[in-house]
């Protein structure tokens, strides 16, 4: 025996749904204004067999999707958490970039340098390596801070 399919129209307000036959005659659009008036909103179209059955398929896509969403949170959340122990990483790595000891790269070195410069060598390849480096230039503002810490601090020994 085939059971008879109606499309139902699901509106909602404060928690209650509704299921209204979405067929000529049967519920005019005047009744559905007054329903939009009074704060329901449109969710979907649902074919069932009863309003009932409506619902109940709406409550079931709706648990669904919420499953789909807290899926969705949970994989963010890891991924959130990954990339803030990556940030970490990189903070720990850049500390180390500027400040000079025994376990990290000299200051002299990031000027290309295997050991301390003269002055005046330093004062060269200063100059040139911001002439590329400062954001006045189009350079990495980061860098070029880098850079001026790491002479700062060689041209004081």
């Amino acid at each position: 025996m085939f059971d008879s399919q109606y499309v139902y129209k699901i509106i909602k307000k404060d928690g209650e749904s509704l299921a209204i036959p979405n067929s000529a005659g049967i519920f005019d659009s005047m009744e559905l204004s007054a329903l939009y008036a009074q704060g329901y909103v449109f969710c979907c179209e649902i074919t069932a067999p009863t309003p009932s059955r409506a619902i109940e398929i709406y409550n079931e896509l709706v648990k669904s999707e919420i499953i789909k969403l807290q899926q969705e949170i949970t994989r963010l959340q890891a991924e959130c958490s990954n990339l803030q122990r990556q940030n970490e990483s990189l903070k720990q790595n850049s500390s180390q970039w500027s400040h000079e000891s025994s376990n990290s790269i000299k200051y002299y070195e990031l000027f290309g340098f295997s050991e301390f410069p003269q002055p005046d060598e330093l004062k060269k390849r200063f100059k040139s390596i911001q002439s590329k480096l400062h954001p006045d230039k189009g350079g990495d503002k980061q860098l070029s801070q880098l850079f001026n810490k790491a002479y700062s601090v060689l041209t004081k020994h």
